[in-house]
């Protein structure tokens, strides 16, 4: 039963039973300050180039170690599942080993080159880890969890609930997704793909090694944006921020 099978992925405790507030009624917590806030949904969307996964897996990293990120105060060490339909083997230890990460026991990659089936984003089995864990959980990409229609908005709406459900159970859940063709678009597909979230972030490369990530949605505290520069250690802060301090 693959329900069984994802207890593997479980913490060996299980949050206080007294917790009966659901997430949005708490105080605001950080799980990286100002950038990603704890139990919300966050797209992270850029075009081929842009430095996305390597993003992705240096937030995992971070969070699963307790670490800040680039410059950016972190919180305590959680679990961390990665879930990437995107890229091969070959390729995700190459950046395993560039990050210093190939031996971090709070972070569990699930690659497409896994034999235990994905069970589907709002999947009993995820939501039960993601209630258990109080996971970070990034899905790398949007287009390879889904068989719908991108440009439609009942569709999305399907798929995007399905990351809103992860997150209302306790998770963190980030989501890679590609840019659209057009300039002035941040995102590519139906309107529901930014309606959903509660942060959405556009990340553009803006010099060699060095990224923003702009915030043009965020429902939860002012916009802001970020530059980045890509170092043998990971990321770190350019020195440049917008927004609120």
């Amino acid at each position: 039963v693959v329900g069984r099978n994802l207890r593997f992925l479980m913490p060996q405790t299980r949050r206080e039973e007294t917790d009966e507030v659901e997430p949005f009624l708490r105080r605001l917590y950080w799980l990286i300050k100002d950038f990603i806030p704890l139990a919300s949904f966050v797209l992270l969307v850029g075009k081929p180039g842009t430095y996305k996964s390597w993003l992705a897996l240096d937030l995992a990293r971070a969070v699963a170690r307790g670490e800040d990120f680039a410059q950016l105060k972190g919180s305590a060490a959680r679990e961390v599942l990665y879930i990437d339909r995107e890229n091969g083997s070959n390729l995700i230890s190459h950046r395993r080993e560039v990050l210093g990460i190939s031996d971090t026991p709070k972070l569990r990659y699930w690659g497409r080159w896994v034999s235990l089936p994905f069970p589907g984003i709002g999947s009993k089995e995820l939501l039960e880890y993601a209630e258990e864990a109080q996971p970070l959980i990034v899905f790398d990409s949007l287009v390879r969890f889904h068989k719908g229609n991108e440009n439609d908005n009942t569709e999305m709406a399907r798929v995007m609930d399905g990351f809103v459900a992860l997150a209302r159970k306790g998770a963190t859940v980030v989501v890679l997704h590609h840019a659209g063709k057009e300039s002035e678009k941040n995102f590519r597909g139906a309107s529901e793909i930014e309606a959903a979230p509660d942060i959405a972030c556009r990340v553009d490369r803006i010099a060699d090694r060095t990224i923003r990530i702009r915030q043009f949605k965020n429902r939860i505290a002012e916009e802001r944006s970020f530059t980045l520069t890509w170092t043998q250690f990971g990321f770190e802060s350019a020195g440049h921020q917008e927004g609120a301090a």
